[in-house]
């Protein structure tokens, strides 16, 4: 478990190309998934969309609060 929380909170340390990479890669895992395993491919939306926002929401987060941090810095 510790493993597992470990991988979590390093998750907030990442820079907007590793999301790009990541979010990539998990696009490409679950696609060769889907085809291997069918029933997959009926996912419920919503838990669909839901993941898209966390995967989107978490790196625009953060660069919107590091352009902010830089106005504050300047003014």
């Amino acid at each position: 478990m510790l493993f597992i929380t470990q991988h979590i909170k390093r998750l907030g340390t990442l820079s907007v190309l590793e999301w790009s990479m990541l979010k990539t890669a998990l696009i490409i895992f679950g696609i060769g998934l889907a085809k291997w395993f069918p029933p997959l491919l009926q996912v419920d939306w919503a838990i669909l969309i839901g993941l898209l926002i966390v995967l989107y929401a978490i790196p625009l987060r953060k660069i919107f609060s590091e352009k902010g941090n830089a106005k504050r810095a300047k003014a």
